[in-house]
């Protein structure tokens, strides 16, 4: 992670625009620089700009065939599967063969009350075409929710149609569902 936090980037047409970029930050890791990680999200607050976040958050989130997802690259304080208090999924589409596992990730990730908030196109945003993967297979419904979530307490499950204004390819009427859970 570089020293300095909020980078200043030229925009055409926008003038500068400063905001923080964190990139596979590791959390988990004993190497992960959490003193100056917490300066840069400070100041990023303070001086009322964005932050985004690309790739991993944790070292945990490595794939099989990922050096790093090795359990001894992980502070022992994350060695347990319930540490964070709410997951936010938004338009987060998956093959089927691996979806319903990493749904199941996702709950055991909770803490007991943890809240996870999920929203994401319907089988029917096929018709609507503003937006979401081309293939039915990777699209959701209410039923394929409430069966990937049965071992938590659904709040809210909702299929409706909305309108979207995210810019060219995403703009318009679009069919999605929003899940709101509690972990049990």
């Amino acid at each position: 992670m570089a020293e300095t936090s909020v980078i200043v980037h030229e925009i055409k047409g926008w003038g500068n625009y400063r905001f923080l970029l964190l990139s596979d930050i590791h959390w988990d890791n004993p190497k992960c620089n959490r003193k100056l990680l917490k300066r840069h999200l400070e100041e990023a607050k303070e001086g009322g700009h964005p932050i985004l976040i690309n790739g991993d958050l944790l070292d945990l989130m490595g794939g099989k065939k990922d050096r790093r997802a090795n359990k001894e690259t992980v502070r022992p304080e994350h060695e347990v599967v319930n540490y964070f208090d709410a997951v936010i999924a938004i338009f987060l589409h998956l093959p089927p063969f691996i979806r319903p596992m990493v749904h199941l990730s996702m709950l055991q990730c909770l803490k007991s009350g943890g809240i996870l908030i999920m929203q994401t196109f319907h089988k029917n945003q096929l018709e609507y075409g503003t937006g979401g993967p081309k293939l039915v297979e990777m699209l959701y419904t209410a039923d394929m929710l409430r069966k990937d979530f049965r071992d938590a307490h659904i709040l809210e499950l909702e299929e409706t149609v909305l309108e979207l204004n995210e810019g060219a390819f995403h703009e318009g009427p679009a069919a999605v569902i929003n899940l709101t859970l509690r972990k049990n």
